[in-house]
């Protein structure tokens, strides 16, 4: 008698577990899609990029071709440049496929090319963004914080501009994604990862380093309170150094330190240090200024004491670039979050982060740079960046929960809708936003570019340039690989001096004070070569003075080194 045997039960297939679903990835090509407008427009609708952008654009040069900047080798560029390898790197990978596209000079193209790495960087900022705001609290603030973060103006333009914060950004967000996550389930891979990302931010701005110290914090108190195995927090913590040192201990070995930027060692050391420069011999020609002329700066004896003042600015700021209204939806998404703390303490990464960023600026405000007649305290909308990034997160919290919290609060009873006016509000930041948005980025600097274009037809290699913006110089052909040294004055050669005669000048501007020596001078009178835009020399933006050098100019020069020794 024959009989059929079944061994076994039946396997039971299981649907592999999705990662996204359909209404992410909606929200997410939705994303994409305002991201690449936002800084498609951007791009395409800048007269000039940032004047920093013009350093990421010759140190990109430099690790092309060390020798045409006198150099010997890459490690010449590395240990000579004040910023981190990791965004000239990319403007040079950018800088390959916009040459080859892109017909114009080296200098546009360059340029050019910061700008399309920093929004390469900012459109893939929106995955990161949108999966940690997910992972916090839930899909409405993932697509809220990532939309806000691409569209708020401030955001939007520095991370269009030729700067690092798009690439700076994007790692950012990538390890404290990741940092979350390590914490919300905890493993040494995790961590790893953590660190691995965090290391390679730094790559791009020491600060990328601040992400580990978040999130070792969270991880500690865990271990300290008992939350956690202290065992599980030593090995979660170790495994995030780890990978944090990897990629970036045979930087800092290289350059000896943390960070080659003076207000960087200004906070490590507690002393200022110049950077030390690609050219060490002769008079520069341009170098860097102590600060951005674009912030606020503090004025001893008419701002009052320094620690009120670094408050009171601090706040302005950040208020500035969260573009008002949301700073205040953040400041109530925080105070909701403080009470899922004790439940999700994952919630624990962005806020001790945005403390520690916190902490970051007031110090630099208050330690401040060195310069001409003493210290000089200054707090920019660019510093704030990260934390307006965290803040974000709370921010569309806050939004999302305004509708029903007004509900509770008020007398109106019941209010139909909330998701429906939650999405409105949102609707109504980004409305108000698009003002902005729509104008020309840096339109007020065009006339250094023409005057830049002029001299470049104008200027002998004998003469001298002195320009206080660097623009001028740069798109002339003399600064494009390296800032070169003055040649000695020769009789009959000329100076140049670029400067903006109707706007308040810049006092912290490097090489102002030469520059209106030269047009000043009563006894050899500089002429007006060129100015722009074109009409009235009185309402010109920007002029290009002119000043032969005299044989009395030429002995001056001989005697005063011949009395120094050289």
């Amino acid at each position: 008698m024959a009989t059929d045997v079944h061994i076994g039960g039946r396997l039971e297939a299981v649907a592999p577990r999705r990662v996204t679903d359909t209404s992410d990835r909606v929200r997410l090509l939705t994303l994409l899609a305002v991201a690449v407008a936002v800084h498609g427009w951007v791009l395409t609708h800048t007269t000039v990029t940032a004047r920093d952008s013009i350093g990421f654009a010759r140190t990109a040069l430099q690790f092309e071709r060390p020798a045409d900047a006198g150099m010997r080798d890459v490690v010449d560029v590395l240990t000579n440049s004040q910023h981190p390898p990791g965004y000239p790197l990319a403007v040079l990978a950018a800088s390959l496929p916009v040459r080859a596209a892109y017909d114009a000079d080296l200098p546009d193209q360059m340029l050019k090319s910061a700008q399309v790495a920093s929004c390469v960087a900012a459109v893939l900022l929106v995955f990161p963004t949108y999966w940690l705001g997910r992972l916090l609290f839930g899909k409405f603030a993932g697509f809220a914080a990532a939309l806000l973060f691409q569209v708020l103006p401030v955001p939007a333009e520095v991370l269009s501009d030729g700067l690092t914060e798009g690439l700076y950004l994007l790692g950012l967000g990538t390890a404290l994604l990741l940092g979350t996550r390590a914490i919300k389930k905890p493993g040494v891979g995790g961590f790893l990862l953590c660190g691995l990302a965090t290391g390679l931010t730094y790559l791009v701005r020491p600060e990328g380093l601040l992400a580990a110290v978040a999130v070792g914090l969270v991880a500690v108190a865990l271990g300290v309170v008992g939350r956690w195995p202290r065992a599980q927090a030593a090995a979660g913590v170790a495994a995030l150094a780890v990978g944090t040192v990897l990629p970036a201990v045979p930087y800092m070995v290289l350059i000896e330190g943390i960070t080659n930027k003076p207000a960087g060692k200004a906070i490590f050391q507690g002393i200022f240090k110049s950077p030390r420069q690609a050219i060490a011999t002769g008079e520069t020609s341009a170098a860097p200024h102590a600060g951005p002329p674009v912030a606020a700066w503090y004025v001893p004896g008419e701002d009052g004491s320094l620690p009120a003042w670094v408050a009171a600015a601090v706040t302005k700021e950040t208020t500035k670039a969260f573009h008002y209204f949301p700073a205040a939806m953040a400041v109530l998404g925080v105070v909701l979050a403080v009470r899922r703390l004790r439940a999700e303490p994952w919630v624990w990464v962005p806020l001790v982060y945005g403390a520690v960023i916190v902490a970051v600026v007031v110090a630099m405000a208050s330690v401040g740079q060195s310069g001409e007649g003493g210290r000089q305290h200054y707090v920019s909308e660019r510093h704030t960046l990260p934390l307006v990034y965290v803040g974000c997160f709370f921010a569309a919290l806050g939004i999302e929960k305004l509708p029903g919290l007004w509900v509770r609060v008020s007398l109106v009873g019941r209010w139909p809708g909330h998701p429906a006016v939650s999405w409105a509000i949102l609707l109504g930041i980004v409305i108000s936003a698009v003002p902005k948005l729509a104008q020309p980025l840096h339109a007020n600097r065009a006339g250094h570019v023409h005057a830049g274009r002029f001299l470049r037809d104008h200027l002998h290699d004998g003469d001298t340039l002195i320009d206080p913006f660097e623009w001028a110089q740069y798109y002339s052909g003399r600064a494009v690989r390296t800032i070169p040294p003055d040649p000695p004055p020769v009789a009959g050669r000329f100076r140049w001096a670029v400067l903006e005669p109707n706007e308040s000048p810049h006092s912290r501007l490097h090489r102002l004070q030469p520059a209106l020596d030269v047009a000043n001078d009563g006894k050899n009178k500089a002429v007006k070569a060129f100015w722009w835009p074109e009409g009235p020399v009185e309402d010109a933006k920007v002029v290009v003075y002119k000043q032969r050098i005299t044989e009395a100019d030429e002995a001056a020069y001989k005697a005063a080194r011949k009395a120094a020794g050289r």
